[in-house]
């Protein structure tokens, strides 16, 4: 083998990128490689980028807490492939989960829109297949859901063929994922924590469905009831896809779980659970805006005022319509902040004006690594290393902006409980309680500080 070839192999193999930065300055061989021809380019720029990413790894390794190996062990299990179809219990594909602009997930070239009955004739004339057409009583509101053609797979062309007026009704049939991390950190475990009140309350979750045999649910004498509805099988009653369980059971087991490791933040609670998660692999799920919203109208329905969507996704046109509904109604609609760091953009429906958008801190109220930031924070609540149920039986600890959010969901059900004031007043007394962690007032890691 050529002495050039042997040494970019070495070069490449190196395990300190402190060695491999001095190695390539320093060798003998290093002005002969940067004098090469440009033809042998491919292979000086792959060693050269092998020898980067490794310094920049070992330095952001230095630079971490405790918990950072754990959660590094279950981020690439999350990552999903540009095309992911999603599979029923007959091994039969029932949807295709893609990626679309962005870098969000959708249903493969399904689209939705708020149908008014002019509309009508205009999406059936792009001869465009028709999947559904569901009015929303709760909502007062009727949508169509339809499948184009690839040519037709966009907003821009969607708009050349659509009335103008309908250009702000429509938006793809996005997909949501749900915003916690299982941890095997060393970080303090939260095994017990103070009820956010003893009296009767009504709470709503827009989750997967609850392992409604765990004995945290079931042991003892359990003044909490849960009522289920599951719009995965309503919506899509022919698919027969799997039902999930783990993450609606983590959010009941932190609201109304009860047990020796377990004190629920709200031990009287009337809990709503709207199951909308299908499984993408064992450890993520999506929930279609579809789902979203059958949930949202079914909770609007009910005689509760807090409904908590522990799950993030992209702004839609569909969902920001829907949210101000229910908002106007006088409901509350608390969601997790979302889990993709500080420097990822604004995820959705936290960022939508008048929700409260909750974000997790640790048992030593430093920010949760992988929490998103910016203004639309409104608080932070204990969401890092928390014991929970797990769907398998048994309690663990979770982690995430997910876990988070029911800390506040269960504070402000409360508040309107025990005062009968109106969401508005409920809060402001809320943010006069917040313990203030970063900078004075409002700031865009913490909002207005912890509950």
């Amino acid at each position: 083998m050529k002495p050039f070839y042997l040494s970019a192999l070495f070069l490449a193999c190196l395990q300190y990128s402190g060695s491999a930065h001095a190695l390539l300055n320093t060798h003998p061989l290093s002005g002969q490689i940067n004098n090469f021809p440009r033809h042998i380019d491919p292979i000086i720029q792959p060693v050269k980028k092998t020898i980067q990413s490794t310094k920049d790894q070992t330095q952001a390794q230095a630079q971490q807490p405790l918990d950072t190996a754990s959660d590094k062990l279950v981020d690439p299990l999350l990552q999903l492939p540009k095309q992911l179809p999603i599979i029923n219990t007959q091994g039969k594909t029932v949807l295709m989960d893609v990626e679309v602009e962005h870098g969000w997930r959708a249903v493969e070239r399904e689209w939705l829109v708020m149908l008014e009955d002019k509309d009508l004739p205009s999406v059936q004339a792009l001869g465009v297949e028709i999947l559904e057409q569901t009015h929303y009583a709760q909502l007062g509101m009727s949508l169509l859901r339809f499948k184009v053609t690839a040519e037709l797979d966009s907003l821009a062309a969607l708009q050349q063929h659509l009335p103008a007026a309908m250009s702000a009704r429509i938006d793809r049939n996005h997909i949501y994922a749900s915003q916690n991390k299982k941890t095997r950190d060393n970080l303090p475990t939260n095994l017990s924590r103070n009820a956010a009140c003893d009296i009767p309350v009504a709470l709503g979750i827009i989750d997967t469905a609850i392992n409604l045999s765990h004995p945290a649910f079931t042991s003892g004498n359990q003044p909490s009831t849960i009522i289920s509805h599951d719009f995965l099988v309503e919506n899509m009653t022919a698919t027969n896809l799997p039902t999930l369980t783990a993450h609606g059971t983590a959010i009941a087991g932190l609201l109304v779980g009860k047990s020796d490791e377990l004190q629920p933040l709200l031990p009287k609670a009337t809990l709503y659970s709207a199951s909308v998660f299908f499984a993408r692999n064992d450890y993520a799920q999506g929930a279609t805006i579809i789902n979203l919203v059958s949930a949202l109208d079914w909770l609007a329905g009910q005689k509760l005022s807090v409904i908590n969507m522990s799950l993030a996704g992209p702004d839609n046109q569909i969902l920001a319509k829907v949210i101000a509904k229910i908002l106007a109604s006088g409901h509350v609609i608390v969601a997790a902040a979302g889990n993709e760091g500080p420097a990822a953009p604004p995820l959705f429906p936290a960022a939508y004006p008048g929700v409260i958008a909750v974000t997790a801190v640790d048992s030593e109220h430093k920010i949760y690594r992988w929490a998103n930031q910016g203004n639309y924070i409104s608080f932070a609540a204990l969401g890092v290393s928390v014991t929970t149920a797990r769907s398998a039986g048994g309690v663990g600890n979770e982690s995430g902006t997910s876990i988070a959010a029911p800390v506040v969901s269960a504070l402000i059900a409360c508040e309107l409980t025990q005062t009968k004031t109106s969401p508005a007043q409920a809060i402001a007394h809320l943010v006069s309680k917040a313990v203030d962690l970063g900078k004075q007032g409002r700031d865009p890691v913490f909002g207005y500080g912890l509950l």
